[in-house]
């Protein structure tokens, strides 16, 4: 059942803020859609190397979102001031479309 849920687009915002020391980021994501968005990841790519950026600590690790629901993540990183430009949000799912 898995494989035949329907490609779908999120709507998908974030700012990042500085807090202690450290950068907090708040995402909203936006299911727009007729069906869910079934198994959400988000990560922070450099742009430059293509790698993940690590430790970030993520509020949630996977999520879904109902149809026409939206949801925050919360998430903690540290990283040099110069590399926050450098950075972009990734966000894959089981059927999520490019």
């Amino acid at each position: 059942l898995l494989k035949t849920l329907p490609k779908v687009k999120l709507d998908i915002d974030y700012h990042i803020a500085k807090i202690d020391g450290k950068q907090k980021v708040v995402a909203t994501l936006n299911n727009v859609n007729d069906s869910i968005a079934f198994f959400i990841e988000l990560q922070f790519i450099n742009k430059t190397t293509g790698e993940v950026v690590l430790p970030v600590l993520w509020k949630d690790n996977y999520i879904s979102l109902l149809p026409h629901e939206k949801g925050n993540i919360n998430a903690i990183f540290s990283v040099n001031e110069n590399e926050l430009e450098n950075l972009d949000l990734r966000v894959k799912g089981w059927n999520l479309s490019n």
